[in-house]
Formats: C-alpha cells, structure tokens, sequence
C-alpha cells in the first residue's frame, strides 16, 4: 500500500487489512516520502500490532509506481495484493484473493471497486468522479486493473519488469496491457471488494483529472507501447466479460440527468483543451 501524506488514511486502511492477516502474510506500508510525521504515524501503528508482520518502509523515488515496485521488491509471499491509502477492503479480501488463485491457474485478478458518498443523496461532483472513475468492471473487461483493488502472482510480477515508474499517472493501465501482450489475462472475484470514497470536492476533481492527463501523455510518449497494445489485442484468452455493473444509489431523475451532462461536459472540455494545444 503506497501512502503520500495521508498517513491518516494509510491507518484507517491498515486497520482493516490488519485483522485479515493469515500466519504467512504480511502488509507493507510504503510510504513516498511524505516526511517525518506521517511516517511516525504508520510506524506508531506497526509498533503497536507486534504480533502482525507489519512493516513501513520509505521510498525516496517520486511516484505510487516507484513504491508499489519498492513493496514488491522487499515482499517474501507469492501472491502481490495492490490497495491505496483511505481504500476500504472489505472483511474477506485476502481470502477471497488467497481462494482465486488456489482453484484458478491465471496470474492477475481484480475485483469490484464500490463508491461511497459523503453526501446523501451524492452531490453532482461525486456523481461525475463515480461515473467517470474506477470502473473496474469495465477495466478487466478490457485486460487490466485500476490498482486500488488487484492481486497477482509474485513471479509474474518480477517476470514483467513491475510497474513503469516513469508514470505519474495510468501505470496500472500501462502494466495491464503490457501483462496481457505477455498471455496474463485478467480474472475477476466478485467476492474481493474494496470501497472507495468518492472525490467530494471540484478541486479533488480536477486534480484527478490533471494527473490523468499527464499519465496518458507520458503513455503516449512511449515508444513501445503501441506495439504491445497491438499485441495484447491478438492474444486468443477473454477477459471476463461478467463484471457486475456499478449501482448508484437511489436519487432524482434529475439529478441523474445533470450528472450525465456534467460529465459530457467535463470530456468535451477536455477534448476541446487538448485540440487547442
């Protein structure tokens, strides 16, 4: 679990994950060098669960892919579970994860990312991140998985290299299709789920949308990466085409509508930004 000064969060997740933890497992809490304070806080809650092989490490390289590599690198188990700081597994994700690979052969599964609002019913901005975000169905369906919620082999991991930490942003997308021009298809748990708060804010929102768009120029700019998307469309295997959609709950007609707009609105911004440049 990589942490950037949010180590509030980081614990919040930690604590969750910490009762789920079997004889042989162990979670480690990268953190991206946030500083001395947040690290003493992921450090205090280690110290204070001695019998639970927790352990907070420190990456200095910028980027959730340089400490995702980092947790990978110092793991001793098998299987490689990926979650983010303020993610909300729920009880029974390391066994549903522990289950799929002991009853499925394939080397990468993910499961459903459920959104939670802080509002009620959910404000426009939450709508847009819920509609626009973390669609994990709709992720495996085309080869890959959005970090918060993944698992793979740890031998099929180290054989591709990791993440590409040159990313700032879309390295799970990067590293699922290159897995997938490599034969890793993508196995789905319905069982393995994770909830995720939805961005509450304008300003968490377009934050979000910034660094998505630096993420899919830095893709862009990767010479090798048409190749293996060209690749990854010739492999014979299926991704799991039966995701469970996401669900909303329950709100106006309206509502729902303005949301829809909003977000249109939201791409056709964007698209428009990009033709300008």
């Amino acid at each position: 679990m990589p942490t950037y000064r949010d180590s509030a969060a980081a614990v919040a997740t930690a604590a969750l994950l910490r009762v789920q933890l079997g004889a042989a497992d162990e979670l480690l809490i990268v953190d991206n060098g946030s500083g001395a304070e947040d690290q003493q806080v992921c450090e205090a809650f280690a110290r204070q669960h001695p019998g639970a092989a927790i352990r907070v490490l420190v990456c200095g390289t910028r980027g959730s892919y340089a400490a995702r590599n980092m947790g990978a690198a110092h793991a001793s188990g098998d299987i490689l579970a990926f979650t983010d700081a303020g993610c909300l597994p729920c009880a029974g994700w390391l066994e549903a994860i522990r289950g799929h690979f002991a009853t499925h052969q394939g080397s990468r599964v993910a499961g459903p990312i459920e959104m939670t609002y802080k509002y009620s019913p959910p404000s426009l901005v939450e709508l847009v991140d819920a509609r626009t975000h973390l669609n994990q169905g709709r992720y495996v369906a085309e080869g890959w998985a959005a970090t918060a919620n993944t698992a793979m082999r740890r031998t099929a991991f180290l054989a591709l290299g990791g993440f590409d930490q040159r990313l700032q942003s879309g390295g799970d997308y990067e590293f699922g299709i290159r897995a997938r021009a490599h034969g890793h298809e993508m196995g789905w748990c319905p069982a393995m789920v994770v909830q995720h708060e939805a961005r509450h804010t304008m300003y968490e929102l377009m934050k979000k949308r910034r660094r998505i768009r630096l993420g899919q120029a830095q893709i862009a700019g990767l010479t090798e990466f048409s190749a293996l998307v060209e690749r990854a469309a010739q492999m014979n295997g299926q991704s799991p085409r039966n995701a469970v959609p996401r669900t909303y709950p329950p709100m106006s007609t309206a509502r729902w509508l303005l949301a829809r707009l909003a977000c249109r609105l939201l791409h056709l911004h964007e698209r428009h930004s990009k033709t300008a440049k």
